[in-house]
């Protein structure tokens, strides 16, 4: 019985009555849809320009190509300031044949080759662009809407800008209903009216808008995001589609905002949130990823009900967030989501019994392209304490990775927490803090994190000094990957047992190597005397990693050292000095002259600064000792690994993106629609 072959449906369906036909290339019979199939490869691979440039070969292609609606689903970067874009939309549209499925206008006057319209003419143009848009099939085809006007920060007149808003947001209202994604970038200072979106858009899943953080002078209020300029009441905003949530720069200024029954990511930035405990008890049972970034809140308990007998007000309950799994928090401004909450603070308690990643290290802004938004969000300071860890660990039973880098607070608030850490943290991110220290890696060990299998001790701003002092040394985490070694003897033995390293490149390479230290301690020792070594030895560092000599083996190593050479295998002349290679030797039976006797008084003592060089040159030859016995150590121990990070540590700098494990806390960053990405 033969074997039927399965049919494979084609990524293009030809018109009905182009089943039978065969595209005609120069050499062979080529069936349509294959040929179609290669155009969307080129239309995807180099966009718009290059299927241009395809359909031009030969007649024959550019019919099958303009006719093909699907190939034109896209109208990308359309530069609102060129006298041409409307031209071009004319004929994207008419190819496209109702099936446009994305729309991004720019507002770009400093393009190369743009014909400025002017600022004034701007809604003009903009409102027949949309137009001819909506004449095929009303635009109920699009579903990605974006407006990209972040170019025009530096002009004066902004009303013109506001009015391309505008139209844009009765364009989705009123033709675009079926729209999923919109998102309307700008520099700013306000919005023009609200967001109707949310009731005029039904299925719309993501919204993206930005703007220029503005704060009102005294007690002056911004209009409310959701429902000031709403063409209906604001009471009927009962429900919305919404997915994805990301705001920079926009008010959040009233205390009652629509429920989000589907809501998985909110992403603010430099957002101003009055109640944020009332946005997310909105979404606290859909919510997954949460990113705050130089938020301003008000105090929780200030939007809770009167109390009748007018007393003060209790805290807010803990927020329960059962679908909460990955959570990064930046900017002094932002309240911390797990510190008991006060009168006067903006903190609560957030309970996530799944929440898988917390992220306190610096963060990027969402625009690299907005200058007041440019560089980092910095890395919580003070207001991380033990109190904060150990409510983390316990409202959060399922955490895996925690990221603490660069964050400034006291010494001893890490290790008391780690009482309440959950077995089931497999990352620690503590690289550039306080507790980058060798006494707290000594201290850890498979008892408080049994299933550790990620540890990031890299200190970014010591990375642009070759020789700047290490807090973590390679042999403590040499030292902890044996204990967990030990301890782990069943997946050892699988062979699934992993423990990776981030740290500090020593290199080696680029030092001295280990024989000039020696030869240049040896040389410093034999102008000391043998009491001065001795009391050489007592200032020896000893640091040792898995395997290394024992301290009384190195004092017995650097006292061989100091010893003068060995005498060589020659005779002696009569006064004293060894005879050269070939000289005659005594005759036989002739007694052979003793030395002469040395004077006491000739002995050489080295001098205190000699001692101090000798005692330098002793240490840099015993740690580097160590380093290089540590590193082949951890080498060839199978199932540890040691990477090294990357970064000049400047601010702003933004070089340690290839940091080993840095794609895992920016995993979501690239649908902000930020080109540095």
């Amino acid at each position: 019985m033969g074997h039927t072959k399965p049919s494979v449906a084609p990524v293009f369906a030809p018109p009905e009555g182009y089943a039978g036909l065969f595209f005609r290339s120069a050499s062979r019979g080529v069936p349509l849809e294959c040929f179609l199939h290669i155009a969307a490869l080129v239309r995807m691979g180099g966009g718009e320009h290059a299927l241009v440039l395809t359909s031009q070969v030969c007649t024959s292609w550019r019919k099958a190509i303009v006719e093909c609606g699907r190939l034109w689903t896209r109208l990308d970067d359309l530069n609102v300031c060129d006298l041409n874009a409307l031209d071009r939309v004319r004929a994207i549209a008419a190819r496209s044949q109702g099936h446009l499925e994305r729309l991004s206008l720019d507002f770009d006057p400093n393009d190369d080759g743009v014909a400025d319209v002017g600022m004034s003419t701007l809604p003009v143009v903009c409102k027949q662009i949309l137009r001819e848009v909506s004449r095929l099939d009303g635009a109920r085809a699009l579903v990605e809407l974006e407006l990209d006007l972040r170019s025009m920060r530096y002009c004066d007149d902004v009303e013109p800008l506001f009015a391309c808003i505008v139209l844009a947001a009765q364009f989705a209202e009123f033709s675009a209903v079926n729209l999923r994604e919109l998102s309307i970038l700008t520099s700013l200072d306000r919005f023009p009216a609200g967001a109707p979106f949310l009731f005029a858009l039904p299925q719309l899943r993501k919204l993206v808008l930005t703007s220029q953080q503005y704060d009102p002078p005294g007690d002056a209020r911004l209009p409310d995001f959701f429902s000031t300029t709403a063409s209906i009441e604001s009471a009927q905003i009962t429900s919305s589609s919404l997915t994805s949530l990301v705001l920079s720069g926009v008010s959040l200024m009233d205390s009652t905002f629509p429920s989000f029954a589907q809501l998985e990511i909110i992403k603010l930035y430099r957002v101003r949130v009055s109640n944020l405990y009332g946005l997310l008890v909105k979404c606290s049972l859909t919510l997954k990823t949460l990113w705050l970034r130089g938020i301003h809140a008000d105090s929780a308990n200030r939007f809770l009900p009167p109390v009748a007998d007018s007393g003060l007000k209790d805290g807010p309950p803990t927020l329960d967030m059962p679908a909460l799994q990955h959570v990064q928090l930046a900017g002094s401004p932002t309240p911390i989501l797990w510190l008991a909450p006060t009168q006067t603070g903006a903190s609560f308690l957030v309970h996530a019994p799944f929440l898988e990643k917390v992220n306190f290290d610096r963060q990027r802004s969402h625009s690299q392209l907005d200058d007041d938004n440019e560089g980092w969000f910095e890395a919580f300071g003070k207001e991380l304490t033990t109190e904060v860890l150990s409510n983390l660990f316990r409202e959060s039973p399922q955490l895996q990775k925690l990221n603490l880098n660069r964050c400034r607070f006291s010494t001893d608030i890490v290790t008391p927490a780690l009482a309440f850490a959950p077995a089931t943290l497999t990352m620690l991110c503590i690289g550039g803090t306080p507790a980058a220290t060798d006494p707290f890696i000594d201290r850890l060990s498979h008892t408080i994190l049994p299933n550790l299998e990620w540890l990031d001790v890299f200190n970014a701003s010591q990375a642009a000094d070759v020789g700047a002092a290490k807090k973590v040394s390679i042999q403590a985490l040499a030292r902890l990957a044996s204990r967990y070694r030990a301890a782990n003897h069943l997946p050892r033995w699988l062979g699934v047992w992993r423990l990776t390293f981030v740290t500090s490149d020593p290199h080696l390479e680029v030092q001295p190597s280990l024989h000039d230290l020696r030869s240049t301690l040896r040389k410093l020792l034999l102008t000391l005397s043998s009491t001065q070594v001795s009391h050489l030895a007592s200032h020896l560092v000893y640091n040792p990693p898995p395997s290394f000599p024992s301290y009384d083996v190195v004092k017995h190593e650097l006292i061989a050292l100091s010893r003068p050479p060995t005498p060589a295998p020659y005779g002696q002349k009569p006064d004293g000095s060894f005879a050269a290679a070939g000289d005659p030797l005594p005759a036989a039976g002739q007694a052979k002259p003793k030395p002469a006797a040395q004077d006491p008084k000739k002995l050489v003592v080295g001098d205190q600064p000699m001692y101090d060089e000798a005692r330098r040159a002793m240490q840099a030859w015993h740690e580097r000792r160590e380093i290089g016995d540590a590193v082949s150590w951890c080498e060839r121990e199978e199932g540890v690994e040691l990477r090294w990070g990357q970064g000049c540590g400047l601010g702003g700098c933004d070089c340690d993106m290839s940091h080993p494990g840095r794609d895992e806390w920016d995993q979501g960053h690239e649908i902000e629609g930020d080109e540095d990405e």
